[in-house]
């Protein structure tokens, strides 16, 4: 079953789209650097106004509140094409990759692979595993897997993939779109050539939700980790 973890945004409850400007900028990337939207401050204060009447642990406002999370994982439900069960509300991408870190059964026999684009803040939980549970971390040189004006070749990948892989790799974890030149991965290609070895995919997804289209069923991996924030 895929687990769809996301970045919490109130923006998506009103299916808002942001393009703000800022003298000469325009954010496109609207992340933790853009502006927010008027109809998220709207929203922001809709909430704040409710909880200064009638008290933030008010029947109102905790309805409210549980009206405003359901109506979120259904909008991501749709917009990923997975089920509201599968969907966990988190602060951000990394606070989700963290989830599955922490809830991973591994030990010092374990092994799990990445690639060396992947962005510090969720390599940072797996390096953790490798320094309080002794887990090893084999890493995939992008460099090696692309070749001279910067496109995937995908037997490369596989080929650098497979000389990883052993009995003791658990999971393997990369990004659906490399931050760092915009490569997408073959998720499915790789989500069932790792389930028939009985390994398991993690996949940073902060970079491709709202950028492409998305169906968490068809990629077929096994947790799926982005913001809400993004684009």
């Amino acid at each position: 079953m895929e687990i769809a973890i996301f970045q919490q945004s109130v923006k998506f409850i009103r299916g808002n789209s942001v393009h703000n400007t800022n003298g000469h900028r325009v954010y496109l990337n609207t992340a933790m650097s853009g502006l927010y939207s008027n109809n998220l401050i709207d929203e922001i204060n809709i909430t704040l106004n409710m909880e200064k009447l009638l008290g933030g642990a008010s029947q109102e406002s905790l309805s409210m509140k549980e009206e405003i999370l359901l109506n979120t994982r259904i909008k991501i439900s749709e917009l990923i094409n997975s089920s509201v069960h599968e969907i966990v509300l988190t602060s951000n991408t990394t606070e989700g990759v963290n989830i599955v870190t922490n809830g991973l059964d591994l030990n010092d026999a374990d092994e799990i692979i990445i690639t060396s684009h992947e962005h510090y803040s969720c390599l940072m939980p797996w390096k953790n595993l490798n320094i309080y549970r002794n887990v090893r971390i084999k890493i995939i040189n992008v460099e090696e897997i692309i070749d001279a004006t910067g496109n995937l070749i995908i037997e490369r990948l596989f080929k650098a993939l497979n000389k990883l892989l052993s009995k003791k790799t658990k999971i393997v974890f990369l990004s659906h779109i490399l931050y760092t030149n915009g490569i997408e991965m073959p998720t499915l290609l790789l989500s069932r050539y790792l389930h028939e070895r009985n390994v398991e995919l993690c996949v940073d997804g902060a970079q491709s939700v709202g950028h492409i289209k998305i169906d968490i069923k068809a990629l077929e991996c096994d947790y799926f980790a982005f913001a809400g924030s993004k684009w």
